[in-house]
């Protein structure tokens, strides 16, 4: 019974410390949500529509920034730099989905539903210009240019859940929202962009400024 308590300790250990493991690749919103749905006979999960406010973030002048910088320098200011992002994007409850280069896709209100999703994603955006706003001076005591971030907010229907393959999966989101969210970040100058359907969610006390009508 000892050596068995022994075994169990130690297997308890091991899965906490994959678990751990696994959250620093797949958020732990995704992991809670997979984990409590998926067993050896249902590896995939079916699709599951949501209404969510995706934002979407591009660095201004990125593919010029990458030539100036050797390959480890580059990793460690991308590094740096989505620490920050990443700190705020958590604090307002979203979901990271990917990283594109120098982009970071996330969600708000999946797979945890919210019914704030896009006053939390808006604080979310507004909470990274500030941390953009500090990097910047940072950068600029220290010699080297500072950046531009576009920021892109998005409300819609999007379908979550598995794709792939047995030998392969990925949790993604499909939907408009994630591509409006992708253009709305791309528009220069680099600013904070939402759409009207965004905007109509917000509760009073937003201050929102009108920009000229797009197509996208």
């Amino acid at each position: 019974l000892a050596a068995i308590g022994i075994d169990n300790a130690r297997q308890y250990k091991r899965s906490g410390q994959l678990r751990s493991l696994f959250e620093l690749h797949v958020n732990k919103q995704v992991t809670d949500y997979v984990l409590a749905r998926s067993d050896r006979a249902t590896p995939f999960l079916h699709g599951e529509r949501r209404e969510v406010t995706m934002l979407n973030s591009d660095i201004a002048g990125f593919s010029a920034l990458m030539q100036r910088m050797e390959a480890e320098e580059l990793v460690d200011f991308l590094n740096h730099y989505f620490e920050r992002m990443i700190d705020v994007v958590l604090a307002h409850g979203g979901n990271i989905d990917k990283f594109q280069g120098d982009g970071m896709l996330v969600v708000f209100g999946a797979p945890n539903p919210m019914t704030d999703h896009a006053a939390q994603a808006l604080k979310a955006a507004r909470g990274m210009v500030r941390e953009i706003d500090r990097l910047n001076r940072e950068l600029i005591d220290a010699g080297q240019p500072g950046i531009s971030v576009g920021i892109g907010l998005d409300t819609g229907y999007v379908v979550m859940g598995h794709v792939g393959s047995e030998r392969r999966l990925e949790f993604t989101l499909i939907g408009v929202p994630v591509n409006t969210s992708s253009y709305l970040s791309k528009v220069r100058p680099a600013r904070v962009l939402m759409s009207e359907t965004t905007r109509d969610l917000l509760p009073a006390g937003f201050e929102v400024t009108d920009y000229e009508p797009m197509l996208l």
